[in-house]
């Protein structure tokens, strides 16, 4: 027999600690050692710096535009339209411009259609948790004698990020707020081209500070990756700096006069 069970904020605070616990016990795992996890794997240190920028139009809509560079990396140009829907759950398609590295003197081009749904738990107190579910259609150029060549491959790769954040109103200066962020994303490919189903695992610990529209995230991201090669991996280890921005051009109604 079906049994349901009332949605009630018990049970959403209740589900919200499951799955932070669950996101603890991720990274923990994706912290091991990976030379006893994987045959060959290659460590490089990367800094990657990213701007995320969201202007709201409308009370439905914002535009999504984010930038993200890391050098003798990858660089992305990523744009999309965001639907707001009730419970803070958004809804978001658009399109990346990509340069992939194929060594380390060639780049590749990548187009990728993408889309993806953000969904908040409530945990209660200071803490916030987020899942994000994306699905990137990669389009990349082929490479053939280490040179690029004619035409494109083509496979799915989808993402599961999630997110925990615990604030800290205490420590406070004025308007500008702190806070630290644990996250895990893990990317499986799909498709008749993949070489491996396992893309890459992100593993990260950031301190943020808030001030109004603005909040600067920085820390440590472990990225760890499947080459083009299957059996081979590279655990970048990453100093992160990420610049978020928030606008709201929304018409403000004006206050009734006395």
């Amino acid at each position: 027999m079906l049994h349901c069970y009332p949605l009630t904020d018990n049970n959403l605070l209740n589900r919200g600690r499951f799955w932070a616990a669950l996101l603890v016990v991720t990274c923990l795992w994706g912290a091991l050692p990976v030379e006893a996890q994987q045959k060959e794997v290659r460590h490089e240190e990367q800094l990657w710096l990213g701007y995320m920028n969201s202007t709201r139009v409308s009370e439905h809509f914002s535009i999504w535009n984010d930038f993200h560079y890391i050098p003798n990396g990858f660089g992305v140009a990523r744009t999309g339209l965001t639907k707001h829907f009730p419970h803070r759950i958004d809804l978001t398609a658009g399109y990346a411009h990509v340069r992939l590295p194929v060594s380390d003197e060639l780049r590749r081009r990548e187009h990728r259609p993408w889309g993806q749904v953000v969904i908040p738990t409530p945990l209660g107190g200071h803490f916030a948790l987020q899942h994000r579910l994306r699905w990137d259609l990669r389009y990349r150029q082929r490479v053939a004698d280490g040179e690029i060549a004619s035409g494109y491959t083509f496979n799915h790769r989808a993402r599961l990020q999630t997110i925990l954040r615990r604030n800290f109103p205490d420590l406070a200066m004025g308007e500008l707020v702190p806070s630290l962020v644990l996250a895990n994303e893990l990317m499986v490919n799909l498709g008749r081209e993949v070489v491996a189903p396992f893309d890459q695992n992100r593993v990260s610990l950031m301190a943020a500070a808030r001030y109004r529209a603005l909040m600067l995230q920085a820390g440590y991201m472990n990225r760890y990756v499947q080459s083009t090669k299957a059996g081979r991996f590279t655990s970048n280890h990453t100093l992160v700096f990420w610049l978020f921005h928030n606008i709201d051009l929304r018409s403000k109604e004006p206050k009734p006069q006395n």
